[in-house]
């Protein structure tokens, strides 16, 4: 059976490091909001756009990767 593991807590507390082992050691799929947001918008919200088509091109080309797993 399929697990999720949720992970939520203080900045610095080792959530991404607990997920890139689980990653590592049970096969999993790993998504991190900040890794996501910043491959569709970069390192600066100013760039956010409100264009649908701009966002769902860039979310796209973001998933590829974990759809090549």
């Amino acid at each position: 059976m399929p697990t999720a593991h949720l992970i939520h807590g203080y900045i610095g507390a080792g959530k991404t490091t607990l997920a890139k082992r689980l990653e590592r050691d049970a096969d999993a799929v790993r998504f991190t909001l900040d890794e996501w947001l910043t491959a569709l918008y970069g390192d600066d919200e100013a760039d956010v756009e409100p264009d649908v088509g701009t966002i769902s091109a860039r979310l796209v080309t973001a998933m590829e990767p974990v759809w090549a797993r």
